[in-house]
């Protein structure tokens, strides 16, 4: 099936456009055929001009956009869109064509990423699926979050909100406050399909490209920003950043807790 594949292109500081622009390196080799549509995030001047001519180079659809949130725009995608459709990062790496290893999720699909201790907000990260390159089925995952509400949430209570896309911190007193991150909430719920080994090595994400500049002094990682851009400029050399950031994780998770099981995908 073909899918539409939608990227959010942010540029909060100029001096990192690169990374605004990486994906659009690689875009065709993991996506030859697909549809996308590029939305410039409240993008204007030089940056606005740049993304634009990336996008259309690539062949994509380019629409401008109110400047909104990442995590409020995939909410909207999904209460509006009819069909399947993916989310795709700035700061990714295709190795190669991922368009036959990826089919129609029961309801979402996505990276494994653990639950770990996050040095910037200083909260425990709660495990989810990494919306760097995702898969959603909007219609099953409507239904869901409405039979989900309907038995968990008493309509005696009609303010209690529940955030199955949006991030959002837990108070605790027993530790480290929960950040669930985006779409956490819908891995939470007990859906989501990882992606399987195949379709992790089929791609390369940054993390934290287009905000180097802010994260990258409260981590552990040496010389954070300046490694990220390095790989904006030679993307070649980020095979094998998933087992790096596999790493930092195993390093960072002060509970153990098991994946999930890993899904075998199948070409239709």
């Amino acid at each position: 099936m073909i899918f539409t594949l939608n990227i959010l292109a942010t540029v909060r500081n100029p001096a990192l456009l690169d990374a605004a622009l990486l994906v659009f390196k690689t875009l065709r080799t993991g996506f030859p055929t697909w549809p996308v549509r590029v939305f410039g995030n409240g993008l204007f001047g030089a940056p606005s001009h740049a993304v634009e001519q990336a996008a259309l180079e690539s062949g994509c659809q380019y629409v401008s956009v109110p400047t909104t949130t990442h995590d409020a725009w995939i909410e909207r995608l999904i209460e509006t869109q009819g069909q399947p459709f993916g989310i795709c990062d700035t700061d990714m790496i295709f190795w190669q064509d991922m368009e036959s290893m990826l089919n129609v999720p029961e309801h979402f699909s996505g990276r494994f990423e653990p639950g770990f201790n996050e040095e910037w907000t200083r909260a425990w990260h709660v495990e989810r699926l990494h919306t760097c390159l995702m898969l959603f089925n909007p219609q099953a995952l409507r239904a869901w979050m409405r039979c989900w509400m309907t038995q968990h949430v008493p309509s005696v209570f009609p303010a209690a909100e529940t955030h199955f896309v949006r991030q959002h911190f837990v108070p605790t007193r027993a530790g480290s406050p929960l950040f669930y991150d985006t779409t956490a909430g819908l891995w939470q719920s007990g859906i989501g399909t990882p992606f399987c080994v195949e379709q992790d090595a089929a791609f390369e994400h940054l993390h934290c490209a287009t905000y180097a500049d802010v994260i990258g002094r409260h981590l552990s990682v040496e010389d954070f920003e300046l490694k990220q851009r390095a790989l904006c400029a030679h993307p070649e050399m980020a095979r094998g950043l998933k087992q790096q950031q596999d790493m930092y994780y195993q390093a960072r998770g002060v509970q153990k807790r098991a994946e999930p099981e890993q899904h075998k995908y199948v070409s239709k």
